[in-house]
């Protein structure tokens, strides 16, 4: 699958949400679950299936908050709760 820049950003944005501790408790833990049975490489190949989801989530709200700062922690969260097994 070819990305965009933007769509590296976002790859970048979720990466950093992960890294700097925004997730919410919930989310940091099940993350942290993951990474330690599959490692960080398998964590991070997860997340390149937030990026479309992500993007389009923002692209449909009112944009109203910073995309980096705070759109992306939030969503990461919530995808990562409910799509990260």
């Amino acid at each position: 699958m070819p990305y965009t820049e933007a769509n590296l950003e976002t790859a970048m944005c979720l990466w950093e949400a992960y890294l700097d501790g925004s997730l919410s408790e919930e989310a940091k833990a099940k993350a942290e679950a993951y990474r330690v049975r599959m490692g960080t490489p398998s964590l991070r190949h997860a997340l390149m299936y937030a990026i479309e989801p992500c993007e389009k989530a923002f692209e449909a709200g009112e944009q109203l908050e910073a995309y980096d700062w705070e759109h992306c922690p939030e969503f990461l969260s919530a995808w990562i709760i409910k799509e990260l097994n």
